[in-house]
This record gives C-alpha cells, structure tokens and sequence, in this order.
C-alpha cells in the first residue's frame, strides 16, 4: 500500500490550474511520481507529484507538493501512478476543509485499484478511470534533438500581456481552424531578437511584440508556428496564476508538426505544451504595415472613448453593434453616431487631439469590436488613425507595438 500526504489548498489551486484541460475531453487527471537518473531511476525525495492534463490540443504539467511513504530508491513498477475523474475528485477536494489530505493506493498500472483518499473525518474511495495512454506533447529537457531545437526567454509579465491582446481578436466559431489560431514568428533585426504575435477573425486584427531576453542561438531565419487558439488561453491563465518572473519557450527550429516539435512553455514549476495548427497564415503585414500609411491620427481620453462606445452599444444596429465614427480634424473632434429601429439614436462627441489638418474620414464600424482593445491598453489616452478620406481602409488603435485594425462594416 504506497501512502501520500499533500496539502488540500496547494492541490486544490493545481486542480483549478488545469481545469480548462482536464474539465473537457478526456475528463481525467493523471497523478504520478517523478523519477529521475536515467538507469538508476530514484523518486526525488518523495515530495512532489505531478499532475497531468490534457485534451486533443494542449497538455498542462504542474507539481503538487507531497510525502511518501517510501522516499527513497524505486522502481518504475512501484511508482505511484493513478488516473482519477476530474471533475469528482477535484469536487471533493474542494468541499472537505482540512489542511491535509492522503492518498492510499495498492494497485500498480497493470492492475489499477480504487484510490482511497482521507482528509480528515471525510473519507472517499474513487475508482480508476481507464489508464489509457497519455501521450505526452511535452519533450523532456535532455531528449531534445540539439541540431534542430532551441529556447528562448521572455519576461513574463510581457508575454502574459501579449497573450491577452491578441487573443481579443481571435475567430471563435472554430470554422477556420488558421484563424482560430495565434501566429508566433521569432525573428531578430537591428532592433533586436523577439517574438511577434498576431491573431484575426476576418473582420479585425491584433499584432504584439515580445522582447527575447535570452536566446542560446540565432538562427538565419525567422521561425514561425500557428498555436491552438485554445491552448494560448490556457497559457494565459497559467501566466497570471504564476510568480515567476521569466518563460522559457522551447521550439523546434524547422517547426515541424511531430510530439519533438509541439512548442511547449516553461513557467517555473508548470510546463504547457500546445499542438500546432497546419497551414498557412495570412499576409497580416499587407494589413498591419499598409503601403499606404495610416496618416490620420486622432488622440482621445481611454476612460471617455470607452464609455461612449459602451453608450453607442445601447443603440447599435446590425450583429456587430455598428456604428458611424466621423474623424473631424479640423475640429479635434472625434463623434460617434448609433442609430437603433426600436430605441433611437445617440451622438457622441469626444474632444481628440489631431498631428494635422489631414483628411477626414467616415466609417462605419464594430462598437464591440472597437471596445475589445480598450481594457488591454496601458495608456490613459488611446490613438485612433485611418488612412484617407472615405475609401472604406481599416482603422487603427496603436500603442508602442501593439496594432489593433479593424475593418469598416460600410465605407461612408
């Protein structure tokens, strides 16, 4: 009968860590000891156990604290490894109020045993889910392939910010999977090494750069990859629950579509490994650095641009909340019209600070799409351009390197 015993509230923030893994798909959560020392394998110490989640598209592997009942040398054939349901076991963690809880299992994978778990009075016995295969999306460090992978660090809370921008403008429904994606491209210029991530829905886009703070190798060109969607919010969601100060991003340098090349993120003590998505990304450059320059430029308060558009929602006509933006430079005023059949109208006018008497433009755009960046940006003033007067271009918001455009839903 092998024994741990771990920390409910430590367990309990892991279990709500993958959640957004192990609460779909398979709906099982894989709790393992780790060995290491290649041939003379040795459990360390017997304090931590790592827990494992995944579905079809991305793999989260994070560490739990623990005490065995046999912390020195092991074999494979003994270490403690069990598959639970996930969503009763985590119920059950959650519920019970004690600060420790145990685990008692007899079985081995061959021959799997319920698992009975004690904290405190609370008692459970939980059966095994099958002890399938799981396949690991994550390459331990020491079996990559030197020739073909490298890392590079980034900080953070930077990547964190980036993950929340582009994700804003992601496709949702799933019909274009490339869409659903985030592109990654990690290139160096004279202005340094980093990674530029960019998403769309067909309607808008987002563009970040993240500054490299370290990387082992440049290469001779740019590496790109296109990441579930799905599994960079789940990076986010690791990235805010996380301390650390730094990430390291392991890829394959040809990018290919293999368990070695899946890109996989370290962050501290947690490892999330995404799936590429096949295909090829769009010309977003042809889009986010047009020939012709966005030259119209208008600067506005965050706080008041964001509730006029909240105001303009009230009355916004059509699926996407449209409404009629006016770039008035000559006035410094930047007026937003929405017009509804049932409820009326509402002007808005903003006072804007203008580079030049350059032209004005209408456009009829997105209030909802126009309001998703707003809450990502740092500035108190938010700086909108448009290319030329009336042609239907895109409209900009643009902070340092961050680019949001958004296409007109009717040229005026």
């Amino acid at each position: 009968m092998q024994t741990l015993k771990l920390d409910r509230q430590q367990l309990s923030r892991k279990l709500s860590l993958v959640s957004g893994v192990a609460g779909k798909g398979e709906k099982s959560i894989l709790i393992r000891q780790e060995l290491v020392g290649g041939e003379d394998l040795t459990l360390v110490g017997g304090e931590y156990l790592t827990l494992v989640a995944y579905d079809l598209t991305t793999q989260i592997m994070t560490t739990v604290d623990a005490q065995s009942d046999s912390p020195g040398g092991t074999d494979q054939e003994n270490l403690f490894e069990i598959v639970l349901d996930y969503d009763s076991f985590s119920k059950w963690v959650n519920l019970v109020d004690q600060p420790t809880l145990t685990l008692k299992h007899d079985g081995t994978r061959d021959d799997p045993a319920p698992v009975k778990a004690q904290c405190g009075k609370y008692k459970a016995t939980f059966k095994q889910t099958n002890l399938i295969d799981y396949f690991s999306l994550m390459v331990r460090s020491g079996t990559l392939d030197e020739s073909s992978h490298t890392f590079v660090t980034v900080d953070k809370g930077d990547l964190l910010k980036a993950c929340e921008r582009v994700l804003t403008s992601r496709e949702r429904s799933g019909a274009r999977p490339i869409l659903s994606g985030i592109y990654f491209r990690i290139e160096s210029d004279d202005s340094g090494d980093r990674i530029e991530m960019v998403s769309s829905d067909g309607f808008r886009m987002s563009r970040e750069r993240v500054k490299i703070t370290y990387r082992v190798m440049t290469p001779e060109r740019p590496t790109e990859f296109i990441l579930d969607g799905i599994g960079v919010i789940e990076l986010a969601k690791v990235l805010r629950s996380s301390s650390a100060d730094s990430v390291r991003l392991t890829y394959d340098l040809n990018s290919q579509r293999t368990k070695a090349g899946i890109p996989h993120f370290q962050i501290d003590k947690t490892n999330v490994a995404i799936q590429m998505v096949e295909g090829k990304y769009p010309n977003y450059k042809a889009i986010i650095e047009p020939t012709e320059k966005y030259v119209s430029t208008m600067t506005v308060d965050k706080r008041d641009f964001a509730r006029a558009l909240k105001l303009a929602r009230m009355f916004a006509f059509g699926e996407l909340d449209g409404a009629d933006f006016s770039f008035q430079h000559s006035g410094g005023v930047l007026t937003i019209f929405a017009q509804g059949d049932e409820v009326g109208d509402v002007t808005l006018e903003l006072e804007a600070v203008t580079t030049d008497d350059l032209p004005e433009g209408e456009f009829r755009l997105s209030t909802s799409m126009m309001a998703d960046c707003v809450p990502t940006l740092d500035n108190v003033m938010v700086q909108i351009a448009h290319q030329s007067e009336g042609n239907g271009s895109p409209v900009r918001v643009q902070e340092n390197d961050f680019v949001y455009v958004v296409m007109p839903m009717v040229a005026q």
